[in-house]
Protein backbone atom coordinates (compact mmCIF):
# COMPACT_ATOMS: atom_id res chain seq x y z
CA UNK A 1 0.00 0.00 0.00
CA UNK A 2 3.02 2.23 1.01
CA UNK A 3 6.35 2.84 0.15
CA UNK A 4 7.01 4.57 3.33
CA UNK A 5 7.63 2.13 6.83
CA UNK A 6 4.96 0.96 8.39
CA UNK A 7 2.93 3.49 10.20
CA UNK A 8 2.47 1.31 13.21
CA UNK A 9 3.94 -2.15 14.05
CA UNK A 10 2.35 -3.85 17.29
CA UNK A 11 5.14 -6.89 18.30
CA UNK A 12 3.98 -9.33 20.74
CA UNK A 13 1.99 -7.32 22.60
CA UNK A 14 0.30 -8.33 25.81
CA UNK A 15 -2.15 -6.98 28.39
CA UNK A 16 -3.29 -8.97 31.15
CA UNK A 17 -5.39 -7.70 33.64
CA UNK A 18 -5.04 -8.74 37.76
CA UNK A 19 -8.70 -9.58 38.82
CA UNK A 20 -10.05 -11.65 42.18
CA UNK A 21 -12.70 -14.19 41.12
CA UNK A 22 -14.38 -13.18 44.55
CA UNK A 23 -14.82 -11.56 47.31
CA UNK A 24 -13.30 -14.37 49.38
CA UNK A 25 -10.18 -14.99 47.24
CA UNK A 26 -6.45 -13.81 48.83
CA UNK A 27 -4.69 -14.14 45.40
CA UNK A 28 -5.16 -12.51 42.11
CA UNK A 29 -5.81 -13.91 38.86
CA UNK A 30 -4.80 -12.63 35.15
CA UNK A 31 -7.20 -12.05 32.60
CA UNK A 32 -4.64 -12.71 29.51
CA UNK A 33 -7.17 -10.27 27.21
CA UNK A 34 -3.93 -10.06 24.38
CA UNK A 35 -1.73 -12.90 24.62
CA UNK A 36 0.93 -12.61 22.13
CA UNK A 37 -1.04 -10.11 19.60
CA UNK A 38 1.51 -8.50 16.42
CA UNK A 39 0.76 -6.88 13.11
CA UNK A 40 1.75 -3.88 10.74
CA UNK A 41 -0.55 -1.17 9.64
CA UNK A 42 0.60 0.99 6.57
CA UNK A 43 0.61 4.48 6.19
CA UNK A 44 -3.30 5.10 4.30
CA UNK A 45 -4.17 1.43 5.39
CA UNK A 46 -7.30 -0.20 6.93
CA UNK A 47 -6.78 -3.02 8.79
CA UNK A 48 -10.29 -4.40 9.86
CA UNK A 49 -9.61 -5.96 13.50
CA UNK A 50 -12.94 -8.90 14.14
CA UNK A 51 -14.26 -10.98 16.80
CA UNK A 52 -16.54 -11.64 18.86
CA UNK A 53 -17.29 -9.82 22.22
CA UNK A 54 -14.50 -10.66 24.58
CA UNK A 55 -12.13 -11.48 22.22
CA UNK A 56 -9.65 -8.53 23.27
CA UNK A 57 -9.90 -6.41 19.95
CA UNK A 58 -10.92 -3.44 22.25
CA UNK A 59 -8.03 -4.05 24.40
CA UNK A 60 -5.76 -4.00 21.36
CA UNK A 61 -6.62 -0.70 20.49
CA UNK A 62 -6.51 0.95 23.59
CA UNK A 63 -3.33 -0.32 24.24
CA UNK A 64 -1.93 0.88 20.87
CA UNK A 65 -3.11 4.03 21.87
CA UNK A 66 -1.47 3.71 25.69
CA UNK A 67 -4.42 3.72 27.40
CA UNK A 68 -3.87 0.68 28.68
CA UNK A 69 -0.38 0.05 29.88
CA UNK A 70 1.21 -3.14 27.94
CA UNK A 71 1.86 -6.03 30.21
CA UNK A 72 4.78 -6.83 27.36
CA UNK A 73 5.84 -6.67 23.90
CA UNK A 74 6.38 -3.12 21.83
CA UNK A 75 4.40 -0.43 19.31
CA UNK A 76 6.17 1.28 17.47
CA UNK A 77 4.20 4.38 15.86
CA UNK A 78 6.03 6.85 13.35
CA UNK A 79 5.84 10.35 13.39
CA UNK A 80 7.48 11.91 10.07
CA UNK A 81 10.53 10.67 10.01
CA UNK A 82 11.46 9.44 13.46
CA UNK A 83 9.72 5.92 14.88
CA UNK A 84 9.34 6.10 18.39
CA UNK A 85 8.54 2.87 20.94
CA UNK A 86 5.64 4.38 22.87
CA UNK A 87 5.74 1.58 24.82
CA UNK A 88 8.71 2.95 26.76
CA UNK A 89 7.68 6.90 26.66
CA UNK A 90 7.49 9.12 29.65
CA UNK A 91 4.17 11.03 29.85
CA UNK A 92 5.55 14.20 28.60
CA UNK A 93 6.99 12.88 25.65
CA UNK A 94 3.60 10.53 25.04
CA UNK A 95 1.57 13.62 24.75
CA UNK A 96 3.07 15.56 21.69
CA UNK A 97 3.06 11.72 19.77
CA UNK A 98 -0.61 11.42 21.35
CA UNK A 99 -1.94 14.49 18.71
CA UNK A 100 -1.10 11.68 15.98
CA UNK A 101 -3.10 8.91 17.44
CA UNK A 102 -6.90 9.58 18.15
CA UNK A 103 -9.76 7.25 18.71
CA UNK A 104 -13.40 6.78 17.94
CA UNK A 105 -15.54 5.03 20.94
CA UNK A 106 -18.30 3.21 20.25
CA UNK A 107 -21.48 4.70 22.28
CA UNK A 108 -21.83 8.43 20.80
CA UNK A 109 -23.95 9.02 24.37
CA UNK A 110 -21.47 8.57 26.58
CA UNK A 111 -18.19 9.51 24.90
CA UNK A 112 -19.94 13.16 24.65
CA UNK A 113 -19.71 15.23 27.53
CA UNK A 114 -23.66 16.28 27.90
CA UNK A 115 -22.64 19.63 29.54
CA UNK A 116 -20.66 21.49 27.37
CA UNK A 117 -22.17 22.74 23.38
CA UNK A 118 -20.47 20.57 20.32
CA UNK A 119 -17.88 23.87 20.11
CA UNK A 120 -16.40 23.61 22.95
CA UNK A 121 -16.31 19.55 23.15
CA UNK A 122 -14.46 19.93 19.68
CA UNK A 123 -12.07 23.11 20.98
CA UNK A 124 -10.95 21.27 23.91
CA UNK A 125 -8.26 18.53 22.37
CA UNK A 126 -6.66 21.52 20.53
CA UNK A 127 -6.50 23.75 24.17
CA UNK A 128 -4.86 20.70 25.73
CA UNK A 129 -1.99 20.31 22.63
CA UNK A 130 -1.36 23.95 22.97
CA UNK A 131 -3.62 25.90 20.17
CA UNK A 132 -3.78 29.13 21.74
CA UNK A 133 -5.38 31.50 18.58
CA UNK A 134 -9.29 31.04 20.05
CA UNK A 135 -9.76 32.26 15.99
CA UNK A 136 -7.81 29.21 14.74
CA UNK A 137 -9.17 26.94 16.96
CA UNK A 138 -13.04 28.79 15.70
CA UNK A 139 -12.03 27.82 12.19
CA UNK A 140 -11.14 24.68 12.51
CA UNK A 141 -13.67 24.24 14.80
CA UNK A 142 -16.15 24.65 11.85
CA UNK A 143 -13.77 23.05 9.21
CA UNK A 144 -14.50 20.06 10.97
CA UNK A 145 -18.01 20.11 11.54
CA UNK A 146 -18.44 20.60 7.55
CA UNK A 147 -16.34 18.03 6.59
CA UNK A 148 -18.15 15.37 8.56
CA UNK A 149 -21.23 16.72 7.40
CA UNK A 150 -22.54 18.99 10.37
CA UNK A 151 -23.68 22.67 9.73
CA UNK A 152 -21.76 25.78 11.63
CA UNK A 153 -25.11 26.69 13.91
CA UNK A 154 -24.61 23.26 15.46
CA UNK A 155 -21.47 24.11 17.45
CA UNK A 156 -24.06 26.48 19.99
CA UNK A 157 -25.87 23.05 20.62
CA UNK A 158 -25.58 20.41 23.31
CA UNK A 159 -24.94 16.31 22.78
CA UNK A 160 -28.73 15.76 23.72
CA UNK A 161 -30.27 18.07 20.68
CA UNK A 162 -28.75 15.75 18.03
CA UNK A 163 -29.76 11.50 17.11
CA UNK A 164 -27.41 8.79 17.46
CA UNK A 165 -26.06 9.10 13.63
CA UNK A 166 -25.18 13.42 14.50
CA UNK A 167 -23.40 12.50 17.89
CA UNK A 168 -21.05 9.64 16.18
CA UNK A 169 -20.63 12.23 13.40
CA UNK A 170 -19.36 15.04 16.15
CA UNK A 171 -17.24 12.41 17.66
CA UNK A 172 -15.80 11.69 14.19
CA UNK A 173 -15.03 15.28 14.36
CA UNK A 174 -13.23 15.38 17.46
CA UNK A 175 -10.98 12.57 17.01
CA UNK A 176 -10.18 14.74 13.41
CA UNK A 177 -9.46 18.30 15.04
CA UNK A 178 -5.96 17.55 15.77
CA UNK A 179 -5.33 16.08 11.86
CA UNK A 180 -3.80 12.97 13.55
CA UNK A 181 -2.41 9.82 11.12
CA UNK A 182 -3.52 7.07 13.14
CA UNK A 183 -7.22 6.74 13.76
CA UNK A 184 -8.31 3.95 16.33
CA UNK A 185 -12.51 3.36 15.37
CA UNK A 186 -13.58 1.46 18.21
CA UNK A 187 -16.84 -0.23 17.03
CA UNK A 188 -18.09 3.43 15.75
CA UNK A 189 -21.34 1.88 13.62
CA UNK A 190 -22.41 -0.89 16.19
CA UNK A 191 -24.85 1.00 18.34
CA UNK A 192 -26.52 2.82 15.14
CA UNK A 193 -29.22 1.77 12.86
CA UNK A 194 -28.39 -0.17 9.95
CA UNK A 195 -29.51 2.51 7.31
CA UNK A 196 -27.10 5.00 9.16
CA UNK A 197 -24.33 2.71 9.45
CA UNK A 198 -23.78 2.71 5.99
CA UNK A 199 -23.83 6.49 5.79
CA UNK A 200 -21.03 6.71 8.39
CA UNK A 201 -18.63 4.02 7.07
CA UNK A 202 -18.69 6.31 3.70
CA UNK A 203 -18.01 8.96 5.39
CA UNK A 204 -15.03 7.65 7.32
CA UNK A 205 -13.68 6.65 4.41
CA UNK A 206 -14.33 9.73 2.27
CA UNK A 207 -12.18 11.22 5.59
CA UNK A 208 -9.26 8.97 5.00
CA UNK A 209 -9.04 9.91 1.41
CA UNK A 210 -8.98 13.84 2.36
CA UNK A 211 -7.02 13.75 5.40
CA UNK A 212 -4.89 10.99 4.15
CA UNK A 213 -5.98 8.98 7.54
CA UNK A 214 -4.66 5.49 8.43
CA UNK A 215 -7.23 3.07 10.14
CA UNK A 216 -7.54 0.23 12.93
CA UNK A 217 -11.20 -0.22 12.79
CA UNK A 218 -12.77 -2.68 15.12
CA UNK A 219 -15.51 -4.79 15.15
CA UNK A 220 -17.71 -7.76 15.44
CA UNK A 221 -19.28 -7.73 11.73
CA UNK A 222 -17.27 -9.36 9.11
CA UNK A 223 -19.75 -7.78 6.75
CA UNK A 224 -19.38 -4.06 8.30
CA UNK A 225 -15.37 -4.95 8.00
CA UNK A 226 -15.54 -6.59 4.87
CA UNK A 227 -17.00 -2.83 3.19
CA UNK A 228 -14.06 -0.70 4.86
CA UNK A 229 -10.68 -2.78 5.24
CA UNK A 230 -7.70 -3.22 3.00
CA UNK A 231 -6.75 -6.57 5.16
CA UNK A 232 -8.74 -8.17 8.29
CA UNK A 233 -7.13 -9.73 11.55
CA UNK A 234 -9.49 -11.66 13.09
CA UNK A 235 -9.36 -12.40 16.93
CA UNK A 236 -9.80 -15.56 19.24
CA UNK A 237 -9.48 -14.91 22.82
CA UNK A 238 -6.94 -13.03 22.97
CA UNK A 239 -4.88 -13.95 19.81
CA UNK A 240 -4.47 -13.13 15.84
CA UNK A 241 -5.76 -16.54 14.67
CA UNK A 242 -6.15 -15.19 10.67
CA UNK A 243 -4.91 -12.42 9.12
CA UNK A 244 -5.12 -11.25 4.88
CA UNK A 245 -6.14 -9.21 2.53
CA UNK A 246 -9.77 -8.79 2.72
CA UNK A 247 -10.42 -10.20 -0.45
CA UNK A 248 -7.69 -13.19 0.36
CA UNK A 249 -10.10 -13.61 3.49
CA UNK A 250 -13.15 -13.92 2.08
CA UNK A 251 -12.11 -15.78 -0.87
CA UNK A 252 -10.67 -18.58 1.27
CA UNK A 253 -10.66 -18.42 4.70
CA UNK A 254 -7.55 -20.90 6.67
CA UNK A 255 -9.05 -21.06 9.88
CA UNK A 256 -12.02 -22.41 10.94
CA UNK A 257 -13.23 -19.47 13.51
CA UNK A 258 -13.03 -17.12 10.21
CA UNK A 259 -15.56 -20.28 8.44
CA UNK A 260 -17.85 -19.40 11.42
CA UNK A 261 -17.60 -16.12 11.35
CA UNK A 262 -18.59 -16.02 7.43
CA UNK A 263 -21.84 -18.53 8.00
CA UNK A 264 -23.57 -15.88 9.70
CA UNK A 265 -23.33 -13.57 7.13
CA UNK A 266 -26.51 -12.82 5.31
CA UNK A 267 -26.63 -13.06 1.75
CA UNK A 268 -28.68 -11.08 -0.22
CA UNK A 269 -29.21 -14.02 -2.72
CA UNK A 270 -31.84 -16.71 -2.38
CA UNK A 271 -30.77 -18.98 -4.23
CA UNK A 272 -26.99 -18.48 -2.21
CA UNK A 273 -27.23 -21.60 0.36
CA UNK A 274 -24.66 -20.99 3.15
CA UNK A 275 -24.24 -23.58 5.85
CA UNK A 276 -25.05 -21.83 9.37
CA UNK A 277 -22.01 -23.49 11.94
CA UNK A 278 -23.37 -23.23 15.41
CA UNK A 279 -20.18 -23.45 17.54
CA UNK A 280 -20.89 -25.66 20.09
CA UNK A 281 -20.41 -24.50 23.71
CA UNK A 282 -19.05 -20.68 25.21
CA UNK A 283 -15.73 -18.60 24.64
CA UNK A 284 -13.41 -20.26 27.64
CA UNK A 285 -12.45 -18.24 30.25
CA UNK A 286 -9.13 -15.69 29.48
CA UNK A 287 -8.14 -16.19 32.80
CA UNK A 288 -7.46 -19.97 32.30
CA UNK A 289 -7.37 -20.40 28.59
CA UNK A 290 -7.70 -23.66 27.02
CA UNK A 291 -3.95 -26.10 26.19
CA UNK A 292 -2.93 -25.88 22.89
CA UNK A 293 -5.41 -24.12 20.16
CA UNK A 294 -7.87 -21.83 22.01
CA UNK A 295 -10.22 -22.61 19.63
CA UNK A 296 -9.98 -26.74 19.89
CA UNK A 297 -12.78 -27.22 22.29
CA UNK A 298 -14.79 -25.29 19.59
CA UNK A 299 -13.43 -26.51 16.73
CA UNK A 300 -15.78 -29.10 14.68
CA UNK A 301 -12.29 -30.25 12.91
CA UNK A 302 -10.32 -30.53 15.88
CA UNK A 303 -7.51 -33.55 16.13
CA UNK A 304 -5.40 -34.90 18.88
CA UNK A 305 -2.63 -32.52 17.96
CA UNK A 306 -4.55 -29.53 18.38
CA UNK A 307 -5.40 -29.61 22.66
CA UNK A 308 -1.60 -30.02 22.84
CA UNK A 309 -0.04 -28.38 20.40
CA UNK A 310 -0.18 -24.34 20.30
CA UNK A 311 -0.32 -23.39 16.30
CA UNK A 312 2.07 -20.54 15.08
CA UNK A 313 0.47 -17.68 12.90
CA UNK A 314 2.00 -19.38 9.45
CA UNK A 315 1.76 -17.85 6.02
CA UNK A 316 0.00 -19.19 3.88
CA UNK A 317 1.42 -17.25 0.94
CA UNK A 318 0.39 -13.54 -0.89
CA UNK A 319 0.67 -12.28 3.36
CA UNK A 320 -2.11 -14.62 4.35
CA UNK A 321 -1.60 -15.99 8.18
CA UNK A 322 -2.95 -18.57 9.86
CA UNK A 323 -3.17 -20.21 13.05
CA UNK A 324 -3.89 -23.84 12.10
CA UNK A 325 -2.23 -26.83 12.35
CA UNK A 326 -4.48 -27.92 9.18
CA UNK A 327 -5.05 -24.98 7.31
CA UNK A 328 -3.05 -26.32 4.30
CA UNK A 329 -5.63 -29.65 4.11
CA UNK A 330 -8.75 -27.94 5.29
CA UNK A 331 -11.38 -26.78 2.49
CA UNK A 332 -13.85 -24.17 4.28
CA UNK A 333 -16.71 -22.54 3.08
CA UNK A 334 -16.46 -18.99 2.02
CA UNK A 335 -18.57 -15.93 0.89
CA UNK A 336 -16.92 -14.47 -2.12
CA UNK A 337 -18.65 -11.89 -4.60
Amino acid sequence: MSALPPLLVVDSLKKYFAVRRNAQERGKSLVQAVDDVSFSIDQGETLGLVGESGCGKTTVGRTVLRLYKPTSGHIYFRVDDDCFDITSLSQGKLKGVRRQMQIIYQDPYSSLNPRMTIGSLLEEPMIVHGTKSKAERKERVLSILNAVGMKAEHARRYPHEFSGGQRQRIAIARSLVLHPSLVVADEPVSSLDVSIQAQVLNLLEDLQKEFKLTYLFIAHNLSVVKHISDRIAVMYLGKIVEMARTDDLFHRPRHPYTEALMSAIPVPDPDFKMHRIALQGDVPSPMNPPSGCRFHPRCRYAQTRCSNEEPRLNDAGNGHFAACHFMETLTLDSVSD
